[in-house]
């Protein structure tokens, strides 16, 4: 009796341990399997471009590839603080915002890739045949500029102060208001970045100048950085990976094809994706987490300090991932 007794007992005790090997075992493979949902700020900037890959190229399958159900949320706020509130899990910010205010609490918002504007990027736009033909003649004038380059176009405007640009009003525009600002006599001239420089340039106004990015701010900008918390990696550690790797397959599938990057852009403008603005419009690079010029990032940090901003006190290294916490 006290023989099978413990036999059952045994049998019992195997059971279980079949039972606990096959949690242990197939759980991680089941995990894998299911479908994680990630909300996703989503506008129509270069950065958000490539959350929308898939969306505007069915082809490029990667959330179902990933395993990623994305729930696109519109940019209708400052993409840093909804990051930070928790409207959005990841969302593409501007590298100026997020050098000076990365931390939400105890907990860091940090980039996982980043958008670089390495060339002539931006114009002062002026109507064609207009009174205005030199930079001095827009001395005491209205210059007009969206809200996304409202920082650089006051670090440009800065410095064409000193050099005697004066009384010059700054006049924030919307998006819609921006390419026919100078036909309503809005402003004087506008100041404008890509997309918006090859769009209104395409409706036959001239550039005045161009590529002041690069001779009065830097030849190298960090310009968006795709963002999340800290905090998301850790409580959902495997919609992180997944979304780092749609990301990069975004990349790695725009890299090299300026005139997809372009045409795509236009789309999300709905704009006319052909002719002059697709073929005139010069895009950015985008960076995966391994490619960040982390020192391009640290010189955009000093360059902020010395223009009076005051800026994190936190290592460039600390608001950009560790890439060892994407490894499955």
């Amino acid at each position: 009796m006290n023989t099978r007794r413990a036999e059952i007992v045994l049998d019992i005790l195997i059971g279980l341990g079949i039972l606990a090997l096959i949690a242990v075992v197939g759980y991680p493979r089941f995990r894998e399997m299911r479908y994680v949902r990630v909300r996703i700020g989503v506008g129509k900037d270069f950065g958000s471009l490539l959350f929308r890959i898939p969306e505007l190229d069915p082809a490029r399958s990667y959330y179902r590839l990933e395993k990623v159900t994305p729930e696109f949320v519109p940019l209708t706020e400052d993409p840093l603080d909804g990051l930070k509130r928790g409207v959005y899990d990841i969302a593409a910010v501007p590298w100026g915002d997020l050098l000076l205010s990365p931390l939400a609490g105890a907990d860091t918002i940090k980039a996982l890739a980043s958008v670089v504007v390495q060339r002539v990027h931006d114009a002062i736009i002026i109507t064609k045949d207009g009174p205005i033909k030199t930079l001095a003649s827009l001395k005491g004038k209205k210059i007009g500029f969206r809200p996304a380059d409202e920082r650089l176009a006051g670090l440009i405007l800065d410095q064409l102060a000193e050099q005697g640009l004066t009384g010059v009003t700054r006049v924030p525009l919307t998006d819609t208001e921006t390419p026919v600002a100078l036909a309503e006599k809005k402003v004087d001239a506008l100041y404008v970045t890509e997309p918006f420089r090859s769009y209104v340039l395409g409706q036959g106004d001239t550039a005045l100048i161009e590529g002041l990015m690069v001779m009065y701010v830097t030849s190298n900008l960090p310009d968006l950085a795709l963002a999340c918390r800290s905090d998301f990696t850790r409580r959902n550690r495997l919609a992180a990976v997944r979304m780092k790797n749609v990301i990069e397959a975004a990349i790695n599938y725009l890299r090299n094809r300026p005139e997809t990057v372009a045409a795509f852009m236009a789309r999300l403008q709905d704009w006319p994706a052909e002719g002059r603005v697709v073929v005139d419009m010069k895009t950015p690079v985008f960076q995966r987490l391994a490619d960040i010029d982390v020192r391009a990032v640290e010189k955009y940090q000093t360059l902020l300090r010395e223009r009076g901003a005051t800026v994190a006190p936190i290592p460039i290294r600390d608001v950009i991932f560790d890439r060892n916490i994407f490894n499955r």
